[in-house]
């Protein structure tokens, strides 16, 4: 027998919001039924978190002759952190590491291109990839 449910999307991300990346999380289903019988089973859910990396921000943001990009992983592994211009080019590979521990991370941007080239003033695009998730972000630089 089949067994509709429905739940909120605030409720479902705040129930996995600790997941991060790709993740096989065993589910415990109880309730109880409108002709009183109760509902019990377990299933797995492969999750895709969007957990992790998820604090990352620029500061000062809008930056002049540099800033930091802070952001926290919460697992073990490769990492590469790049940086992409309005038209989604990549500007600039700023880390390409492995295995990078767990723990708060601070990338010193200098406002350069990967030729050492200082860069115009403008909006740019950050992408942190980490085994427990992507983060995303903007910035700008004023020159």
């Amino acid at each position: 027998m089949e067994v509709a449910a429905c739940f909120a999307r605030e409720d479902i991300a705040d129930l996995f919001r600790n997941v991060g990346g790709r993740t096989v999380v065993e589910v415990e289903i109880r309730g109880d039924l409108v002709t009183g019988e109760s509902l019990f089973g377990t299933v797995d859910l492969t999750v895709l978190g969007v957990g992790g990396p998820s604090t990352a921000s620029v500061s000062p943001n809008p930056l002049n002759r540099g800033g930091h990009l802070r952001f926290t992983s919460t697992k073990s592994g490769p990492m590469t952190v790049r940086m992409f211009d309005l038209n989604g080019h990549l500007v600039r590979t700023l880390l390409n590491a492995t295995p990078m521990q767990p723990g708060p991370h601070a990338i010193w941007i200098d406002g350069r291109d990967r030729d050492g080239n200082e860069l115009a003033s403008g909006i740019y695009f950050f992408r942190v990839d980490a085994v427990d998730g992507v983060a995303t972000g903007r910035f700008v630089i004023v020159k």
